[in-house]
């Protein structure tokens, strides 16, 4: 069985310090007049669970299905959990997905992409003569493997890697010449 593949691909033109992406929530357990959130996600594979602000829940009229021990960079506290659905840039759904509330900030995100969401597909991301790339797809198709392409031999004499327009030699190679 062949399934189509959902992706994307995020092309910054300088080194992102922060990966984030638009995506939309909505409460899982529909009611009538049910409002879909629009908003702006950052993925962190340091997380666990994805994360929405309480600013989510209130647009949406959702109500708590119970409630979670969140760990957090600011210790330990207990979090109400709703069920909501999450439609990322590629197209694709997480209906029923349980995820916690955080205050993010008056400035922050409006919610965190964890690793619920990352672990179910391929996660790449490069940084290219200091322009990162962010790349997202959605069934895991194959393994990345950098350190097989690594493999592949620089020569001194060839253009660094890094992107820099200077021979490897004088570049990022300096160490091994």
């Amino acid at each position: 069985m062949i399934t189509k593949a959902h992706s994307f691909t995020v092309n910054a033109q300088h080194r992102l310090a922060v990966l984030t992406t638009a995506a939309e929530v909505r409460a899982a357990i529909f009611s009538p007049g049910g409002k879909i959130f629009k908003g702006k996600a950052i993925w962190d594979t340091g997380a666990t669970g994805t994360v929405i602000t309480q600013e989510i829940v209130n647009a949406c009229g959702m109500k708590p299905t119970g409630m979670a021990k969140s760990i957090t960079a600011n210790g330990e506290r207990l979090s109400e959990v709703f069920l909501v659905s999450v439609r990322l840039p590629n197209g694709v759904v997480f209906n029923s997905l349980r995820v916690t509330v955080a205050d993010m900030g008056e400035s922050g995100p409006d919610m965190l992409i964890g690793m619920d969401i990352i672990g179910h597909g391929d996660f790449a991301v490069t940084n290219l003569g200091g322009k990162t790339a962010f790349s997202f797809r959605l069934p895991s198709m194959e393994k990345i493997d950098f350190l097989k392409s690594a493999k592949k031999e620089i020569g001194r004499n060839d253009p660094c890697p890094c992107g820099s327009g200077k021979k490897s030699k004088a570049c990022c190679n300096t160490v091994n010449a």
